[in-house]
């Protein structure tokens, strides 16, 4: 699949903006497509992986059935952005946008480990995510710092910003 630069400890997908970290590259959780590197989602879509019949698969909450959960989803998670964040573009919300100032619609999430470059590649995320939604108006944002589980828990920042 692709590696990432020596001196760069995270990357993000040419198309969502999602963290990519050398770990997501070496599990196949994302990797190079025609010379970009691309998170799972992106990738798979490149790849024409027909991400739908995946989240088809998927049972809402209000569904009467819940199903086996010790099963793994086939959907994977996005976003230091890696998780998160690309779900939510793949879905077609019935509430629209509110650009009245008032009450949020939405919700994006972002993380990252807290490292000086990981703190930078957020801040280039985030920027990046605002400047190709000129639609979206942001309402607030919360931080917190807390364990973010993966091959080791390790503090992360994450930011949730409410649109």
């Amino acid at each position: 699949m692709g590696a990432l630069p020596e001196d760069e400890l995270v990357a993000t997908c040419a198309d969502c903006g999602a963290s990519i970290y050398r770990e997501h590259i070496h599990r196949r959780l994302a990797g190079r497509w025609a010379g970009g590197l691309y998170c799972g989602h992106c990738l798979a879509a490149r790849q024409g992986v027909n991400v739908s019949e995946d989240l088809a698969s998927l049972s809402l909450a209000d569904e009467t059935e819940v199903g086996d959960r010790n099963q793994r989803s086939s959907v994977m998670g996005g976003s230091s952005v890696l998780s998160d964040s690309t779900a939510g573009d793949l879905v077609a919300y019935k509430r629209t946008l509110n650009i009245t100032g008032q009450a949020a619609t939405r919700v994006r999430t972002f993380h990252a480990r807290l490292t000086e470059g990981a703190m930078r590649n957020l801040d280039r995320q985030v920027n990046a995510w605002v400047d190709s939604n000129p639609e979206i108006e942001i309402k607030f944002s919360t931080t917190t710092i807390a364990p973010w589980e993966g091959k080791q828990a390790e503090p992360h920042l994450i930011l949730m910003i409410f649109y």
